[in-house]
């Protein structure tokens, strides 16, 4: 059985994919299977099935689909999440394997870069605060408190234990991929996991996909966030703030036709406050999971009772 499976959704471009396969291919560890999953038809000119495992999916589907599917066609104990085309360098799995070794660590954080030319952080992780702002960080931490703030890793460039992960609910398709790697930022967290900064591990950043999700699908995911994840202590004042905070980046915005896009994401996704009471009395049966012996697997997604194996065939 691999000790690492590298998983990589294959949305995008199949060039894209080919080109960031060269480097996986080239500096992977001995004992790490690849798993590529295609939402589209794709004919190997290249013969990679030799080299890796191609996951078909019958139909487009999108990046955190294509993710719990390669996922669920994997044996590795550490799940490493890569973006399409994105390249990585000789060892580079080392630093965050060595810090994934310390069982309460469920995740690992790399340092993504731009691009392989570029000296520039992309992302150190992504961070989430009470009123509902989430972003990625971009700076090394300097200290203990600054390094607090990592509250995970982005899913381009992920480590997760395979157990911790499962226990968790998986990684959940509701959500876009930088709005889901908060929501599991955050069930791990209150599972009683850490996350640890890899930043030895390097990852380099596809630029055609480096960009965020639309305005109105970001928007809307952080509004589901907000909702779902509305902390107990300090509830009235995240309620107080979060408005503003909503009224503020649109202001911002204004006059492009993006500001109307992230009013009307918030607005689209305020009707989840509707189901999040329920929502947040399940993630209260993540408490104290990480210490328990006996976990079971958390179900929060709703389409997680879907067959998901009907769309899919291994290649």
């Amino acid at each position: 059985m691999p000790n690492l499976s590298i998983i990589i959704p294959a949305v995008g471009d199949h060039e894209l994919m080919e080109s960031g396969l060269v480097s996986v291919l080239q500096h992977r560890p001995a004992d790490a299977e690849v798993v590529v999953v295609l939402d589209r038809p794709y004919e190997d000119p290249y013969d990679l099935q030799q080299e890796l495992t191609f996951v078909r999916l019958s139909k487009r589907a999108r990046v955190t689909t294509c993710l719990r599917e390669g996922i669920a066609a994997s044996r590795g104990k550490i799940v490493h999440l890569l973006g399409c085309g994105w390249e990585v360098a000789e060892d580079w799995t080392d630093s965050a394997l060595a810090a994934m070794e310390d069982s309460r660590v469920a995740s690992a954080v790399p340092c993504v870069f731009a691009s392989p030319k570029s000296e520039q952080i992309r992302s150190l992780g992504v961070s989430y605060s009470a009123v509902g702002r989430l972003g990625r960080i971009r700076r090394l931490p300097k200290s203990a408190r600054q390094r607090e703030r990592i509250l995970g890793p982005e899913l381009g460039a992920a480590f997760y234990r395979r157990e911790a992960l499962d226990q968790i609910g998986g990684v959940p398709t509701d959500l876009g991929s930088e709005a889901a790697a908060v929501e599991i930022a955050l069930r791990l967290r209150r599972a009683g996991y850490e996350a640890a900064l890899a930043d030895e591990t390097v990852v380099y950043a596809a630029d055609a996909l480096a960009a965020s999700a639309g305005e109105f699908r970001r928007s809307a995911d952080a509004e589901r966030l907000f909702w779902r994840h509305l902390p107990q202590q300090g509830r009235m004042a995240a309620l107080l703030a979060h408005p503003w905070l909503v009224a503020g980046k649109t202001l911002l915005g204004l006059p492009r036709p993006a500001a109307l896009a992230r009013l009307t994401g918030h607005l689209w996704g305020s009707v989840s406050a509707l189901t999040a009471a329920a929502y947040r009395r399940n993630l209260t049966k993540l408490t104290g999971l990480a210490d328990a012996e006996d976990a079971t697997t958390l179900r929060l997604d709703p389409r997680d009772n879907e067959a998901s194996h009907e769309h899919r065939r291994a290649a």
